[in-house]
Parts: C-alpha cells; structure tokens; sequence
C-alpha cells in the first residue's frame, strides 16, 4: 500500500477497459454463449480452445492498432474471421461469418454489468473531489453502453474516445486532445490504467502523472508509474 499524499490533482483520467469494466470477465462471457449460439463446436472441440486463438490474435491486432498500422474495420474484421480461418473455413465465408458474430457480440457484451473489484466505491469516493474522465481506445457507442448498463456513466465529465479523435493510446495526440477537451493543465491531471504501454508510458510521455493498476500482478513495466497498485482500493490513499 502507498502512504497517503497531499494531492495537486483536480482531474483523474480513467481507462475504462479492465480497469473499470471488468472485460475479460463480460468479453469471456459473450464469447462463450455466442460459441455455444453459433454452433463453434463444429470447428473448435471446446470453448477454451476457440477462445484461445481468439484472444492470442485479438491481443496482437490491437497492438498494430494502437500503432495505427490498422485501422478500426480490419481490426473488427480479422479478429472475429481469424479464428475460423484457423479452423479452416473459406477465408471469404470466415469474413461472413464473423460479420455476423460480431453483430452479435457487440450487442451481447455492451449488455454487460461486471465491474472490476472496488470500481463503484472508488467512483463514490473519487466524483464529490475530482472532475472524472474516460480516456479509452474503445469505440463509441459500445463504450458508452458498457458504462450505461454497468451504471457508471454519470460519474464522468468527458468521455474521450480514440475513434473519436482517429489515434489510440499511447499516441501523443490523444493525450493532448483530452487536456484541451477538458482545458485541464497535466500537472493538475493524473491517468490510470491497467495497460502499461497504451496508459502508463503514453501518459507519462505527455507529462502525466500516473497510477499503474496492475491487476494481474504482473509487475510490467515499460516506463516507471508515479504509483504502482494491485487493488483499486489504494488509490483511496493516492487521492
């Protein structure tokens, strides 16, 4: 745990993915009742096997993502065709396929309500003494209904979204855009987040403060946070 400090900050930035909404939980979740809806079985034996070329594929196109070498519609495309293709099916039939998946996934998971532990009582905590923002590399709409169904959405001030502005995180860009969105100055700012790359070193590279919520326990680093933490809970002795 960190000692408690005199805080200089009036705005928090807050990743959403596995840093407030629990998506590996609601994602593994979706994924497992579509599997068993689309008839899945008929290409992987179990669901564990399908999942795991799923998100071993979705983990590095995100990556090339947030890297801009692609953009949101192959992204979408290739990760829900990938995992056929790999079984497979017709490369063109897959792309079909996993259009049709995907529809079904989006709706599925947006209808989700699992939170990462302590989230809401760190929102209760944090809403009366900070202006709270979402700075997510997620995609509107679905971002957006993942808050609402979980019923956190009230708690934020700006919602800013990559899609939105055409660079993900860590991209300088993005971070810059959420100062002037929310003419806020950095050293009154700090970010939280779960992905050490996309949040801890793209925020710090713009001069950010930072609260590495390491979940996983995984002590990754690629740029050393201003705070390091397991549960969210500490972050009460951080703000």
């Amino acid at each position: 745990m960190v000692d408690k400090v005199e805080t200089k900050y009036r705005h928090v930035f807050l990743d959403l993915d596995d840093t407030l909404w629990d998506t590996t939980t609601n994602m593994q979740e979706s994924f497992e009742e579509l599997y068993l809806q689309f008839g899945y079985h008929a290409y992987y034996p179990t669901f564990e096997d399908y999942f795991q070329v799923y998100v071993t594929r979705n983990m590095e196109l995100w990556e090339a993502y947030a890297r801009k070498e692609i953009d949101k519609i192959t992204l979408n495309k290739e990760r829900f065709s990938y995992p056929l293709i790999a079984a497979g099916v017709d490369p063109d039939e897959a792309v079909a396929m996993g259009e049709t998946f995907s529809e079904a996934f989006f709706a599925l998971t947006g209808s989700k309500k699992k939170l990462k532990p302590h989230a809401r009582e760190l929102l209760d905590y944090l809403a009366p003494k900070y202006n709270l923002h979402i700075l997510s590399n997620g995609f509107p709409g679905i971002q957006q209904a993942k808050m609402k169904s979980a019923g956190i959405l009230d708690y934020f001030d700006q919602i800013i979204l990559s899609e939105d502005i055409g660079t993900p995180k860590p991209n300088k860009e993005i971070f810059d855009f959420a100062l002037s969105a929310t003419q806020c100055r950095v050293e009154e700012s700090i970010m939280v987040g779960d992905n050490p790359v996309a949040d801890i070193q793209g925020a710090d590279a713009c001069g950010f403060d930072t609260i590495y919520y390491d979940w996983t326990h995984s002590n990754e680093m690629v740029t050393k946070p201003t705070y390091h933490i397991h549960d969210l809970l500490e972050i009460k002795k951080i703000l």
